[in-house]
């Protein structure tokens, strides 16, 4: 992977939940549904995260934040899921990652159901990049406004498929945030709600959402150890 090959965690909720990424899923060789019916090989991920993914996203599956390289340990396993399919099939942008998803031992349903349990349960990351303000009161604000009715009062996700936003990194975040608004990621559908809460958003606002969202901590029932 490049660092230009940034994975995961953008922002969509009921654009990325497993009912909805069924309706783009026809003529595709990864059906998500297939995929996730696998008994999945947490060992075989990991063997394949530290083989592709370790040398952007770190050791750990920490990620970069300074080059806006995201986290991807502990996210939610559906959601790696469908954005590994998205790159695998050139529905997400991000050429590095297109290639590296074209790599025969990571192309197929078996070896994306096992990277995705791995990196599910693995422990997160204990200290993402903040942008340096100490007043977390505006993003606060924002995020309940906009985001919480979907990603949760943690920004801990939903099992269902809506991705964990809770401490990420913070240029990552302020990247995906932006191209939501201004329409620019792939998976975004003006009319779906990113899209729609992200519109009328500021610069500072956006700043202020995503250094809230890294200070934010959460636990799922994968990654409580």
């Amino acid at each position: 992977m490049s660092a230009a090959a940034i994975l995961l965690c953008g922002l969509s909720a009921a654009s990325l939940s497993i009912d909805t990424l069924r309706a783009h899923e026809a003529g595709s060789s990864l059906s998500l549904e297939r995929i996730w019916a696998i008994p999945p090989d947490a060992g075989h991920g990991k063997t394949l995260y530290q083989l592709h993914c370790r040398p952007c996203h770190g050791s750990h599956g920490w990620g970069d934040g300074p080059r806006a390289i995201p986290a991807l340990a502990g996210q939610r396993e559906k959601y790696l899921i469908a954005q590994l399919v998205h790159f695998a099939e050139g529905r997400r942008s991000g050429q590095g990652m297109h290639d590296t998803m074209q790599q025969p031992d990571l192309n197929w349903p078996q070896a994306i159901r096992d990277l995705a349990a791995f990196l599910s349960t693995a422990p997160r990351s204990p200290g993402p990049e903040y942008s340096g303000d100490p007043d977390l009161s505006v993003g606060r604000r924002l995020y309940k406004a906009a985001c919480k009715d979907c990603h949760g009062p943690s920004a801990e996700g939903t099992a269902a498929g809506v991705p964990a936003l809770g401490g990420q990194q913070y240029r990552y975040l302020t990247e995906q945030l932006d191209n939501f608004s201004a329409e620019h990621r792939d998976a975004a559908n003006p009319r779906l709600p990113p899209a729609v809460a992200m519109a009328s958003l500021s610069t500072r606002d956006v700043e202020d959402i995503a250094n809230y969202l890294a200070h934010l901590s959460y636990l799922t029932a994968d990654n409580a150890q």
